[in-house]
């Protein structure tokens, strides 16, 4: 209580000085206490910092690991019905860096550099940016109704914790600035429908979707074939892959989506690196931005009603009675998880410097598995052959996604400064 009344900076008005005399009355020791004002006030300020020593800043470090493995959480609980969790991620933590980032000389904002966007006219006169920051996070979630009761008890940790810290009106202050980048950011990507950072379908470098409808049935069923002959004769390992990233725990029950997975992983590197929040925020929000732009390829109409899917053909033309090992999409549009997947691993590897072997144990809480690989593009490429095992894709649908991918990837990394 001493150390609230402190550095609240109320030790300075009479009225305070009975309050903490009282408190220290409280101990035994200093039940007779007589003291001035001002050798009260002395005897208290060495007893805060000799007894107490200097208060614990909140680190931002760990509060964005704390706050992406909660959001993660939350979005991945059954109960919770979230559509397009990609772009909750992209545009919570889009616009905590642009906040966070916006106190930097000559920063280059990433929401001005996203195709179609309405700017930000960064200001910062009065502000605390570390506290403004999670307030803009915090108000995405607000606008897109996400939460959960450990996402709110975070909040009011980070809240309380800068609402002690700072006086009322740069609190004040600090609260409005994150909260109106928040609504701006919100609305940029709810109002564009289109592609982010791609022109066109066709800047992928391949011959689809206008050119799918030309495949013929022939060869469709060709690579019907093949799935049935792969997916027929599953090993153990190939069953745990198709589990393992499709979020599935021991029981096949989903409980993370791909996008989840990817932001554990990357916030699993994070706690083992130096990096300087500025570039730590950064990658969380390339990531958001990069996982929002693979999902928008994946789900590009047109693959929805040129493309026979593997369901159809082999149900139709070689065996009614097949069932693939996962459960299969209705429509073949493509492999978002292939795409997400090697545009994540390439987007975290540039940022992170490290493309070397590691354990994944990012997602064992969920699926009570961990997996070795030698390198993230390895994992990502295992992620996206996973769908043809799960009877989910043709392989040649998840090689070419995987290609997007990392075309995407490329674009965003010479597109984004």
């Amino acid at each position: 209580e001493i150390i609230r009344i402190y550095r609240g900076g109320m030790y300075r008005e009479d009225k305070y000085m009975n309050k903490i005399r009282n408190i220290l009355k409280m101990n035994r020791y200093y039940k007779n206490i007589t003291m001035p004002k001002y050798a009260l006030l002395s005897y208290t300020l060495i007893l805060l910092f000799v007894s107490c020593g200097q208060k614990d800043k909140l680190s931002i470090k760990d509060q964005l690991v704390t706050n992406e493995a909660l959001l993660t959480s939350t979005l991945n609980n059954d109960s919770l019905i979230v559509k397009r969790t990609n772009s909750i991620y992209a545009e919570s933590f889009i616009a905590f860096n642009e906040v966070y980032q916006s106190s930097a000389k000559n920063y280059n904002s990433i929401n001005n550099q996203i195709n179609g966007f309405s700017k930000i006219e960064h200001r910062t006169e009065n502000i605390d940016f570390d506290f403004s920051s999670f307030a803009a996070f915090y108000k995405v979630l607000e606008i897109n109704q996400i939460g959960s009761k450990d996402l709110d008890s975070q909040k009011n940790i980070i809240f309380n914790y800068y609402e002690n810290e700072l006086s009322s009106r740069k609190y004040k202050r600090s609260y409005e600035y994150g909260s109106k980048i928040a609504v701006i950011v919100t609305n940029n990507f709810k109002n564009h429908k289109g592609f982010n950072i791609i022109d066109d379908i066709d800047e992928l470098g391949y011959n689809y979707p206008k050119n799918f409808i030309n495949i013929p049935k022939s060869e469709l069923i060709s690579n019907g074939k093949e799935l049935i002959k792969i997916n027929n004769k599953l090993s153990d390992l190939q069953k745990i892959i198709c589990n393992y990233w499709e979020g599935n725990n021991d029981k096949q029950i989903k409980k993370i989506n791909i996008e989840g997975h990817w932001y554990s992983i990357l916030s699993h590197k994070i706690k083992n690196t130096n990096m300087p929040i500025s570039e730590i925020s950064k990658i969380y929000a390339i990531l958001g931005l990069t996982i929002n732009e693979a999902y928008k390829i994946g789900e590009y109409e047109e693959y929805k009603t040129t493309y026979i899917s593997p369901n159809n053909i082999i149900k139709n033309n070689l065996d009614q009675n097949w069932q693939p090992y996962l459960k299969n999409n209705i429509n073949e549009f493509n492999s978002i998880t292939s795409i997400v997947s090697l545009s994540a691993s390439n987007i975290i590897s540039n940022y992170l410097k490290d493309n070397s072997a590691f354990i994944d144990s990012s997602i064992y809480k969920y699926t009570g598995r961990v997996r070795n690989y030698n390198s993230l593009e390895e994992a990502a490429s295992e992620a996206s052959i996973s769908r043809a095992y799960g009877g989910i894709h043709y392989i040649f649908t998840a090689n070419e996604a995987a290609g997007q991918g990392k075309f995407l990837a490329s674009k965003i990394l010479n597109q984004i400064k």
